[in-house]
C-alpha cells in the first residue's frame, strides 16, 4: 500500500521544521598578522598579537587561548591609568558583528607565560583560540603565530 500524498507532504514538512529548529550557522572568526614578541633570555612571559576579523551577522566572543608550548596562556588587557600602566586578565572578550579588533601593544593581547623551551625567532607556534558564536556553541581556531624579535 503507498502512502497517501498528502501524508508525505506532512511528513516531509515536519521533518524540514524539525531539522531547521536544531541546525545553526556558526560564526567565522579569521586571523591575521599573528606573532609572538620574542621576550628576552630567561623572561617567563611573552605576548601575542593577531588582527580577528568577525565578518558574521552577530558578536563572536573569545573565551579563552591555549598552546601546548606554554603552560598557561591568558587574554589581557593593558590601559594607562594616572600615567601607570595597568594589565588585567580577561574573562573573554568580544568581537561585535562586521568588525575587526587588532591585539596589540599596549592594548588587548595575549599574554603568554612559562613556556615549554625557550622561543627562537622565526618559530611558528600554534595558539588555539576558543570563541562562542552567537548561538552560544563553542568553536576553537588554531592559528600559527610567528616569532619575531622586537
Amino acid at each position: 500500500m503507498t502512502p497517501n500524498p498528502l501524508f508525505r507532504l506532512a511528513l516531509l514538512s515536519w521533518a524540514i521544521s524539525i531539522l531547521g529548529a536544531c541546525g545553526h550557522q556558526s560564526q567565522d572568526l579569521i586571523a591575521r598578522q599573528a606573532w609572538i614578541r620574542l621576550p628576552p633570555p630567561g623572561a617567563g612571559v611573552a605576548a601575542g598579537y593577531v588582527e580577528l576579523s568577525n565578518p558574521g551577522p552577530g558578536p563572536v566572543t573569545l573565551t579563552a587561548v591555549h598552546s601546548e608550548r606554554f603552560a598557561r596562556a591568558e587574554i589581557h588587557s593593558m590601559s594607562m591609568r594616572d600615567g601607570l600602566a595597568g594589565m588585567r586578565q580577561l574573562e573573554s572578550l568580544a568581537i561585535p558583528a562586521a568588525t575587526k579588533l587588532a591585539l596589540r601593544s599596549g592594548a588587548e593581547h595575549f599574554m603568554l607565560m612559562q613556556a615549554r623551551s625557550p622561543l627562537r625567532a622565526g618559530e611558528i607556534v600554534p595558539l588555539t583560540l576558543h570563541y562562542r558564536d552567537t548561538a552560544g556553541l563553542q568553536h576553537t581556531l588554531t592559528v600559527d603565530f610567528a616569532v619575531r624579535a622586537p
